[in-house]
């Protein structure tokens, strides 16, 4: 620490040591250092920032970066259709879930001649013609994602593990369909029980096991077949058909 400089205007300059203790009677300060100016009232300045060195006010943050908005769909921040920007402008939509869920955030960068609105990405701005909110930032939902890169993961989609799924892809399929065979697939039907037999050889024949005969769909359903079932007419030709 050491002895600074004051200059009001023209005027100074006035010396203090930024090391010692404001001698503070009322008590306004406590274990405050001297600074350059200290006061428990607002300075009042009229002019914005120039340079780097000077002091900024609220309303220059302001127009950098807006009160953040709270919204009741992160998804479609329909909130921000009500708020004005100019070029620059930040402004910060949140979703508050509550103490058991995460609060969901998304920054917003105001575009005077945006495109069209497509939320949560492109949100109304308030004026006319095409003021817009677009997100630059936070969480995403709700829309397609293209990517010409590849994609690692480390942990699951929907729960399952990718890698895994990749080393084999029977892990998490109850049935493996294969076009060219139709041979692994199971039926619980009364009639179709045979996987084997149901498949199709390279489109030359189709095979279906062996079906019981009844004159009829009446005969069929008394001898215990059930609405989709098929059965055979046993004649020549031999029809097959479905009970309905």
């Amino acid at each position: 620490m050491a002895e600074k400089k004051i200059y009001i205007g023209s005027v100074g300059p006035y010396l203090y040591d930024d090391a010692n203790l404001i001698e503070d009677e009322d008590g306004d300060f406590p274990g405050k250092s001297y600074k350059a100016i200290t006061s428990n009232g607002q300075m009042h300045l009229t002019q914005a920032p120039i340079d780097g060195e000077e002091i900024v006010r609220l309303e220059d943050l302001e127009f950098r970066l807006l009160p953040p908005a709270s919204v009741a769909n992160i998804d479609n921040p329909s909130e921000l259709n009500t708020a004005s920007g100019s070029l620059g402008a930040l402004i910060i939509a949140y979703e508050i879930n509550g103490a058991t869920a995460q609060n969901e955030y998304t920054i917003y960068a105001y575009d005077a001649s945006g495109p069209a609105v497509n939320s949560p990405y492109i949100v109304d701005a308030a004026g006319t013609g095409d003021e817009r909110w677009v997100a630059i930032g936070g969480k995403y939902t709700a829309q397609n994602i293209n990517l010409s890169g590849n994609i690692t993961l480390t942990g699951t989609v929907d729960g399952t593990n990718i890698s895994v799924h990749v080393a084999n892809v029977n892990a998490h399929h109850a049935q493996l369909h294969t076009a060219a065979s139709h041979s692994d697939i199971s039926s619980t039907g009364a009639n179709i029980d045979d996987a084997v037999s149901k498949r199709h050889t390279q489109g030359l024949d189709t095979s279906v096991g062996t079906l019981t005969t009844y004159a009829d769909n009446a005969a069929a359903i008394t001898g215990g077949l059930s609405a989709g079932d098929l059965y055979k007419t046993g004649g020549d030709p031999d029809l097959v058909c479905i009970v309905h």
